[in-house]
Parts: structure tokens; C-alpha cells; sequence
């Protein structure tokens, strides 16, 4: 049984319930050090959190990137892909991982279609001003009916802006042989929170950057 969801928008399926400060929570060099992460570049540290509900469970995800220069390998080597690896802030037990940037499709392929329904749309995309405007730099990447939540934020609140570090986030899918990354485009230093696109474990880059997503293991 789902509880009654208290947030500002959308509902427990998928909705927003706001900004939690890093300072009551966790902060990006903490958790890179909670899960022994030392690879890549540290930046954005005491940025605040964005908690969600998803599908009854509860998921922060972090605003900025708190790492750039970063590739696939290392977050897989540090087991925090997938949510096997666990860490514990302030009494609670929260899985460590990416979010999904793919809703459906082979492991092989992917299409426009694809990216509609997975995480990243139905969480990242409402909050965004161009929930409202339809102005997607890859509008067959966004799904028709995508909600506006009326949160607002510009690509720049949430660091998805060239040519900001870490402008793309990765994901947790494998397609093929190559990873998943949402957000703007490193390699042309173009694009917006609508696009996705893949690249190899080992690439990094000044444009590739760790967003955790923490999703609290309900008691």
C-alpha cells in the first residue's frame, strides 16, 4: 500500500516533492567518499538534492553533476550502476545508483521511442520550463503526453548548458557494446535534457558527468 503523497506535483507514480539541501542530507564529496569513488573531477558539492516519488518509492537525485571527467567503467567498478551498492544517511539505507535513461527497446538498438517512459523523462523533463514551452531540442526523444509539473527550471539550474562540465549524465543501460548518457551532447557541445546517446564505457571527458540517484530502501 502506496502512502498519501505530499509533494508539489505529479503524484506517487512519478512526481516532485522539491529541493532537499545538502546540508540536511548528503553532500556530492560525501557521497563520493561514502562509496569510495575517487575518480574523476569534484565540482557542485553542497548542491541540493531533487526528491521524487517513482512508482511508491522515494528517489534523490542530485541537480548537478557532482563529478565530471568521469566514464562508465569507474561508476561500474565502484558498484554504483544499478543500486547493488548501499550507503546509510542519517539512520536510513539508500541504494546507490544511475538513472534509467531508456524506458524500452532492444539492448542493441536504439530509437527516439525508446527514451520515452524511462526514468529520465517521467522524473528530469516535468521540472524543466520546456515542459510547458514543447521547445526539446530532440522532441521525437520526449513523449506526447509528458506532464508539465510548472517547476520551471532552465537547462542551466540543472547543468545540462554548454559548456558547463558535466553537462551529460550517465545512465545505467547498456546498448550493445556502449553506455547510455542523458543530457547535452559532448561531443558537439550541443543538445538539452531531451537528448541521449551512447558512448564507450572507458570515454570520459570534461562533458561526462556522475549525477547518483539514491533511492531509499522503504522499511
Amino acid at each position: 500500500m502506496w502512502k498519501a503523497f505530499d509533494g508539489i506535483a505529479g503524484d506517487l507514480s512519478h512526481g516532485f516533492y522539491g529541493e532537499v539541501l545538502s546540508s540536511e542530507f548528503i553532500t556530492g564529496d560525501a557521497s563520493a567518499s561514502a562509496v569510495g569513488l575517487t575518480a574523476g573531477i569534484s565540482q557542485n558539492s553542497d548542491e541540493p538534492w531533487l526528491k521524487f516519488a517513482l512508482d511508491g518509492k522515494t528517489l534523490y537525485v542530485a541537480k548537478k553533476a557532482f563529478r565530471y571527467d568521469i566514464s562508465w567503467i569507474s561508476l561500474d567498478r565502484a558498484n554504483i550502476v544499478s543500486g547493488s551498492r548501499i550507503i546509510t544517511i542519517k539512520g536510513k539505507r539508500y541504494k546507490v545508483r544511475l538513472l534509467k535513461g531508456r524506458g524500452s527497446g532492444t539492448s542493441t538498438t536504439l530509437a527516439p521511442s525508446d527514451f520515452h517512459g524511462s526514468e529520465w523523462n517521467l522524473l528530469m523533463l516535468p521540472i524543466l520550463e520546456k515542459a510547458g514551452t514543447g521547445n526539446w531540442t530532440f522532441p521525437d526523444n520526449v513523449e506526447p503526453n509528458l506532464p508539465n509539473w510548472n517547476i520551471g527550471y532552465s537547462d542551466g539550474d540543472l547543468l545540462s548548458f554548454r559548456p558547463t562540465y558535466g553537462i551529460a549524465s550517465w545512465c545505467s543501460e547498456t546498448v550493445g557494446q556502449l553506455q547510455l548518457f542523458r543530457g547535452a551532447e559532448p561531443r558537439y557541445n550541443s543538445g538539452d535534457f531531451s537528448d541521449g546517446n551512447t558512448l564507450t564505457r572507458t570515454t570520459r571527458g570534461h562533458k561526462l558527468g556522475w549525477r547518483p540517484c539514491l533511492e531509499l530502501e522503504e522499511e
